[in-house]
């Protein structure tokens, strides 16, 4: 089975292919249909009896129909495979891999950055004999963000800008919080950043913007807490975010 229920049909360049638009405009049915199956099996029979019972199609229509199809399809051990869904496939795997990749370069980067602020901080911390109670509480507290905070700190570093895109992923921060308990408010950022560019790779650019992706809890559909509420990546990067944001102002 196909890992989405849905596959990308450009309308624009569906009426403008000059093979379609030479076919039968009752051989498109049978075009579509067939596009079904290969969404659903990788591919469809080649064989006008199977491919008429595939698509639910009378045989002396697919018999009628299918010479006109055939020239969009590449014959492959006798299954037929669509080339402008094969094309599609190999574009969005690509898109993901470059996503995930910037993603990766981004992430390094910041976590260099917070290691050095990191080693800086250390060094110049008072010693536990110089500090009472009260001093090292306060430094204890330096490294607790709020909704608010992260979602700024976020919004910087992913280029993301106004009032309106702030409020909507902190609000965002601030449900998901409550359905990840074990998790800390950067990782539920972090969880929620991986959940939009995720969806970015999987659909394009029929995914809409981050703004729209948090107002509507769009992160929602399909995405599950991962074991108890704990999200697989690490927040280090989101931490280093949060930090230079702060340092910032």
């Amino acid at each position: 089975m196909p890992d989405m229920p849905w596959f990308k049909l450009y309308a624009s360049d569906y009426l403008v292919d000059a093979g379609i638009d030479s076919m039968p405009r009752e051989a498109e049915a049978l075009l579509v249909r067939m596009w079904c199956i290969c969404h659903i099996e990788g591919s469809c029979p080649n064989e006008p009896g199977e491919l008429a019972r595939k698509t639910r199609c009378d045989l002396q229509y697919v018999l009628q129909c299918k010479p006109h199809c055939d020239p969009l399809f590449e014959l492959r051990s006798g299954r037929l495979y669509s080339k402008r869904m094969e094309a599609e496939k190999k574009r969005s795997k690509q898109a993901s891999l470059n996503a995930h990749k910037r993603y990766e370069q981004k992430t390094c980067a910041v976590g260099t950055a917070n290691r050095a602020a990191n080693s800086t901080a250390e060094r110049s911390a008072p010693s536990d004999y110089d500090s009472d109670s009260s001093s090292s509480e306060n430094l204890s507290t330096k490294t607790q963000f709020n909704s608010t905070e992260v979602a700024q700190a976020i919004c910087l570093a992913n280029g993301w800008s106004g009032r309106q895109m702030i409020w909507a992923l902190q609000e965002a921060i601030d449900f998901q919080s409550a359905q990840m308990p074990e998790s800390s408010i950067e990782e539920v950022g972090e969880w929620l950043v991986k959940s939009y560019f995720d969806r970015r790779a999987s659909k394009g650019d029929f995914a809409g913007g981050p703004q729209k992706f948090f107002q509507q809890a769009l992160y929602r559909q399909g995405l599950g807490r991962v074991g108890n509420g704990k999200v697989n990546a690490s927040s280090d990067d989101l931490v280093a975010r949060t930090m230079a944001q702060l340092e910032a102002k």
